[in-house]
């Protein structure tokens, strides 16, 4: 840092923001873009993740709305000084997390530091796993149950968002594939001899036929080109070889001179009333420079854009607009994470609040009992929307085996803004959040009809299928589960038990997108319930480590989720266990979507 000057979080930011000004935030955007297409293609066809952490990609765009463009753009700054400073930024970030816990001198203060630390890393590296088409069966299941309250707010229904959406992504992998994804293979093709060379004329052919035969072979190179933009110095030349890159591969204005559309190009492509069109690109698009910053402000900003753990404008806008009236879509998800979240927000801070909100809850709890049924069988009775006489009870679901009561409580909200903060704030204003989200839903609906049973409180439980007794002479387990609509990552797979005293009745914790998942891939109610009790063990230990709650399925498909081989206090690095497995299921889509 001190070759740089640079010593502080707010310094390296202030570093960043003049880069991106003085290369040309609408040119930066272009690069930037140009490199999310790369890195996503290559994870489609390679299986390989290259380039930029995912979260820093979407910093880097959620940063080009708050910088105005400029006239011309500087030929002293490249995209490189651009990605360099990000290091700065990213590096700074990274001492405060080490700093939180080295200062850290007892065990308690270390479990604390340990949880301020996991909870910035989620917007520093990958995290809210779900793929884009669970996001989308999000929108289409939960928020069009309130369309006729989104179009009154907004003139745009949830139904109708959906719809544009998929016509909008349709539109965009044919531009990328006519427009700009061949002319970026064609100029490697054209570089000819070099580091880069592409083995054979004829696996272009196959490749423009059937990529899967010969696509990756090329790719790797156009990989490898991008990876020089990133990293010139840790290229295959030597350091002063740079600007030979720069003269053999051209900048990517060369390449592709149009990137973006219009959204009079994307117009000529739909039939019928376009009536909301209009209101589609209002609600999802914002222009480079509009969105506003405060580098002097660290506390976590819904209204301003300057950290990672900021609001990210990009969240809501998937869509960024240039002075020349182009788009650009945002990073990989963009569209579909923002369409899964935004409209919450809307009707929250709408006339419409307490109508829109029961129903936003109704529709996520019958997406949760749609998953359930995968895994419906003789061997378990599943009460939905559950009345029972104590204490003014009500749970959302009820699954009665033989000797077992699973009791699991559905709530659509995640962890607020603030605990993204980590080290730059405190322990206990992540406790707090924790508290509201995952304690009083566990304490006081679902341990509550637990002990409740157990005690002989509720003897009968009134369902949507029927009513049905209960003795607590017959049951020896009692499990809650908690879903919530958005993934909670750290929190909702190991740090849960070091934020709250739970008990010695902890609850699994999962979200809507990975529980559909797991009731995919699991076979019968009883590797459910057996896969939930392993889950809350495995949570309450620490045995096993991952930010995905499909790393756990993973594990135990393959593994039971036992280390007997493993000492007491040894930890377990799971990260990928369940990257195998399929997240993408009937949405509507069509094939060639799917990696958007």
């Amino acid at each position: 840092m001190e070759e740089h000057g640079i010593d502080s979080i707010t310094e390296a930011v202030q570093q960043l923001r003049r880069n991106i000004h003085e290369h040309g935030p609408q040119e930066f955007v272009k690069e930037l873009w140009y490199h999310e297409l790369i890195r996503s293609t290559s994870y489609e066809m390679l299986d390989e993740d290259t380039g930029l952490p995912p979260k820093m990609v979407e910093y880097l765009f959620g940063l080009a709305t708050t910088i105005p463009p400029t006239e011309q753009q500087s030929s002293a700054v490249n995209f490189y000084d651009v990605i360099d400073s990000l290091s700065l930024v990213y590096d700074q970030l990274r001492l405060k997390q080490d700093e939180v816990l080295a200062n850290a001198d007892s065990a308690e203060e270390r479990r604390k530091a340990h949880v301020q630390h996991s909870q910035l890393e989620r917007e520093l590296t990958t995290g809210r796993f779900a793929h884009g088409t669970q996001r989308r069966e999000f929108t289409r299941r939960v928020y069009s149950r309130v369309d006729e309250e989104l179009s009154d707010i907004l003139g745009l229904s949830a139904s109708e968002a959906v719809s544009l959406a998929d016509d909008l992504l349709r539109f965009h992998q044919a531009t990328l594939g006519d427009k700009q994804l061949a002319p970026i293979i064609q100029h490697v093709v054209d570089i000819g001899d070099g580091p880069f060379q592409v083995q054979s004329e004829d696996a272009i052919a196959k490749a423009q036929t059937d990529p899967r035969s010969a696509f990756p072979s090329i790719w790797v190179n156009v990989a490898k080109y991008d990876n020089h933009r990133l990293n010139p110095l840790g290229s295959d030349f030597e350091n002063g070889e740079y600007e030979r890159y720069e003269d053999t591969f051209g900048t990517i204005r060369e390449v592709v001179p149009e990137l973006g559309f219009t959204s009079t190009e994307f117009r000529e492509t739909l039939e019928g009333e376009l009536n909301n069109l209009d209101s589609f690109f209002e609600s999802m698009s914002i222009g480079i420079g509009e969105y506003e910053s405060n580098p002097e402000d660290l506390s976590g900003s819904f209204s301003k854009f300057d950290y990672p753990f900021d609001h990210n404008p990009i969240h809501e806008y998937p869509l960024l607009s240039d002075q020349d009236g182009r788009f650009y879509l945002g990073p990989q998800n963009s569209l579909w994470f923002s369409l899964s979240t935004r409209f919450r927000y809307n009707i929250l801070d709408s006339k419409h609040e307490g109508i829109g909100t029961r129903k936003i809850g109704e529709g996520a709890e019958d997406w949760v009992g749609e998953c359930l049924e995968n895994v419906n069988d003789e061997n378990v009775c599943i009460l939905t929307s559950v009345d029972y006489d104590y204490r003014d009870g009500e749970s959302d679901f009820v699954l009665l085996y033989d000797d077992t009561v699973v009791v699991i409580e559905v709530k659509t909200r995640g962890l607020r803004l603030g605990s993204r903060l980590g080290p730059f704030d405190s322990f206990e204003k992540i406790q707090q959040d924790a508290e509201e989200v995952i304690g009083e839903p566990y304490e006081e609906q679902a341990l509550k009809l637990l002990n409740g049973i157990k005690d002989g409180n509720v003897t009968n439980l009134q369902g949507d299928e029927g009513s049905v007794r209960v003795d607590p002479d017959r049951f020896s387990d009692y499990v809650p589960v908690l879903v919530v609509a958005r993934p909670l990552d750290y929190a909702g797979t190991i740090l849960h038990t070091d934020l709250l005293d739970l008990g010695e009745n902890p609850p699994y914790i999962t979200d809507i997108y990975s529980l559909q998942t797991i009731c995919q891939h699991l076979s019968g109610s009883g590797a459910l319930l057996n896969y939930i009790k392993k889950r809350i063990k495995v949570g309450v230990t620490g045995r096993a480590l991952s930010i995905d709650e499909i790393d756990y399925l993973g594990e135990y498909l393959d593994h039971g989720l036992e280390y007997p081989e493993v000492p007491e206090e040894g930890l377990v690095n799971i990260i990928h266990a369940g990257s195998h497995l399929e997240r993408i299921y009937d949405t509507g889509l069509v094939d060639d979507m799917e990696h958007l």
